[in-house]
This record gives C-alpha cells, structure tokens and sequence, in this order.
C-alpha cells in the first residue's frame, strides 16, 4: 500500500493517480492499492488493478476504514480481493458498501426501511465507536456475552440492557 499527500488546490487527476499506481507496480511483488490524501483531508484510492478507475473524493475516515478492510484479510490475494470488490461497490454507488448481511436482512430493508426507524439515528451514534472493534470484543460491545460451547461454536447471550447499533 502507498500513501501519499497532494499538496495542490486542485485535486488529483485521475492521470496523476494512475501514474504513482502504475510506479507502485514497479516497486513490489504484490500490488494492493496507493491513497492520496489531499490538503482538505479527502482521498482517492487508485488500483488494485492498473485500468480502475480512481475511487474519490472520500471521507478520510471511509478510506481508513476500506483500507483497514483490506489490511484485516489474512493474505495478500484475499486483501486484493477486499479492496477491489469495496471499490467496485463504491463505483457502482453501492449503497450498503461493504456490509455483507449474509443473508439475514436485505439491502433494501437496510437502506429504505431501518433508516426512518425513530431509533436509527441513536443506533447509528451508538455504534460510530465499534468502527475499529474486531472479533470478540466487536461482540461484546454490541451487548453480548460470549460463552464457550464444546467443539468451535460459541453462544451469544444478551447482557444487560445495551441495545443494538448500526455501523455504517
């Protein structure tokens, strides 16, 4: 991954990206992805492949977060892999990127129905700090407890009154 600042007025042009992408290419084995950050605090994501298209301007906290996405994959193909397939959903103007419902809730109920639940603000707020969380301390931020069950299972039960949260 490249990190790079762009200290322009202006922002990057999409030739400009390609370019620090494709030098990228050139420097390692295994290409992922270069991000700019411009002096506004927005950035553009260029790669994994040389002929995508640039993804910005993003939320810097959105870049972190797709980055970091990738970074939590545990191989290089499988990171690659992340990173385009968040890309291309930002492309294609996604609307629930990245959020995978495994087949528990539909995106259109995730996107035209939850949002005008009284308490989906309040659950969005309250779930703006699992952002970074991963794993069994996700979980138990969420309000669970987690116990062991024999084999590999776990069991999740409900402790105390915490209450859910979206994370978008």
């Amino acid at each position: 991954m490249l990190l790079a600042g762009w200290d322009s007025v202006r922002p990057p042009a999409a030739g400009k990206l390609a370019e620090l992408h494709h030098w990228r290419l050139g420097q390692k084995n295994f290409s992922l992805v270069a991000a700019v950050r411009d002096r506004y605090g927005d950035v553009w994501l260029a790669g994994p492949g040389v002929k995508d298209q640039p993804v910005g301007p993003l939320k810097e906290s959105e870049a972190a977060r797709m980055l970091q996405a990738a970074l939590d994959e545990p191989s290089g193909p499988l990171a690659r892999k992340r990173i385009a397939d968040l890309l291309r959903a930002h492309r294609a103007g996604d609307p629930v990127l990245g959020l995978y419902g495994e087949g528990l809730f539909a995106n259109h109920y995730l996107t035209k129905v939850l949002p005008d639940d009284p308490m989906w603000q309040q659950a969005v707020q309250r779930a703006g700090s699992w952002l970074g969380l991963r794993g069994h301390t996700l979980i138990e931020a969420m309000g669970f407890a987690i116990m062991r069950n024999t084999g590999k299972g776990l069991v999740l039960t409900a402790r105390g009154t915490g209450g859910g949260g979206i994370v978008r």
